[in-house]
């Protein structure tokens, strides 16, 4: 038989150079990892831009996810032996982690002694079970119990239940059917800062008009607890449910941004604020607070979200919180198990603070 007829002499280019696969995988799996690195950096992008746009802020929002995503495929590229492209995703890994962890209260030492422990709570303002929402507040979770959305038939129900009013007998409530923005009860005295009342004595009409229906203008407070007087107020963002909704929201944080500078903190107490940010730790309305106002989140970093309620620990986000200056430290941080008819569920922290009088 002639050989040349032989097909693999007859068209040699058919036959493949099994030296050529190896090569191939490799060049293959180099480009893999080295996407994977273009993945990794350019969350560190949409981490800084967050505060530009919409689908940016939202993706922050999981910065905790990404982390373990990150983590994840530097595993998996140091398996594949790729050390130089390994390195490269666990340090934008190790700073995403950082990120992550700043713009938080420090913890107490050991052993420190709570000033002042307050409950956070979104109750809902179409809450259906106002019954539910009386027994939580009725077992005193908490030295504060600040409502968010607390409703004025909720705030009449909390008016008039007797077992209430003997735990706090010191409470700023909604008044009038249109007032559902939030409520105080205290079990120690407090005095309502009186920012209402002084624009409108001062006639300065245009900022009374611009911060009137924010909760940190209606009813901050001076709480005088044993260890000292503490400033403790309410917070509620816009949910950012669609970019319109996110700008409002934003918008939202600048003014309470403004009362917070011009009225509160000249007074020179710590500053607790119960809040529902609608955003997670590490988001861009997280890190402002952080940055320009010096409120910081006291959830520590591995704690369980608040929201939604019913989901478990790890599918939850946490957007509930109590925020606090630089000279609090946070004893405990937990969330309740019990949503009380609320899509969210309670926060309550217990803090350290340095004693300190009202002027």
């Amino acid at each position: 038989m002639d050989v040349s007829l032989h097909p693999c002499h007859r068209y040699p280019h058919h036959v493949p150079d099994i030296r050529d696969i190896p090569r191939r995988r490799i060049r293959l799996l180099d480009q893999f990892c080295w996407v994977l690195v273009l993945c990794s950096v350019v969350t560190l992008g949409l981490r800084a831009a967050s505060g530009v746009a919409w689908p940016i802020a939202m993706l922050a929002n999981f910065m905790p996810a990404q982390i373990v995503l990150l983590a994840a495929c530097a595993i998996l590229v140091l398996v594949l032996r790729r050390w130089r492209q390994a390195s490269v995703i666990g340090l934008v890994a190790a700073t995403q982690l950082v990120w992550l962890h700043t713009g938080r209260v420090p913890r107490a030492a050991s052993g420190a002694p709570t000033s002042l422990s307050v409950m956070s709570f979104n109750v809902r303002a179409t809450n259906p079970d106002l019954r539910a929402c009386l027994s939580l507040v009725e077992s005193e979770p908490a030295d504060v119990v600040v409502l968010i959305e607390c409703s004025h038939r909720l705030a009449q129900a909390i008016a008039g239940s007797p077992a209430i009013s003997d735990a706090y007998p010191h409470r700023s409530l909604p008044t009038k059917a249109h007032q559902w923005n939030g409520a105080i009860l205290s079990r120690y005295p407090m005095d309502l800062i009186p920012l209402r009342d002084e624009l409108r004595s001062a006639g300065r009409r245009d900022e009374l008009q611009r911060f009137r229906f924010h909760f940190m203008f209606q009813r901050s407070h001076i709480v005088h607890a044993p260890a000292g007087d503490v400033v403790v107020s309410g917070l509620w963002l816009t949910s950012p449910r669609t970019a319109a909704r996110w700008r409002d929201g934003n918008h939202e944080l600048r003014i309470n941004g403004e009362i917070l500078e011009r009225y509160l903190k000249p007074l020179g107490l710590p500053i607790l604020v119960a809040c529902d940010l609608n955003a997670a730790p590490g988001s861009w309305r997280s890190t402002r607070l952080s940055r320009v106002h010096g409120l910081r989140r006291s959830i520590p970093l591995l704690a369980p979200g608040s929201w939604p309620a019913d989901r478990s620990p790890p599918l939850r986000i946490a957007i509930d919180d109590v925020l606090a200056t630089a000279n609090a430290r946070v004893v405990s941080w937990r969330v309740l198990d019990t949503p009380a008819g609320s899509d969210h569920l309670p926060v309550v922290v217990e803090f350290q603070v340095p004693s300190s009088k009202s002027p």
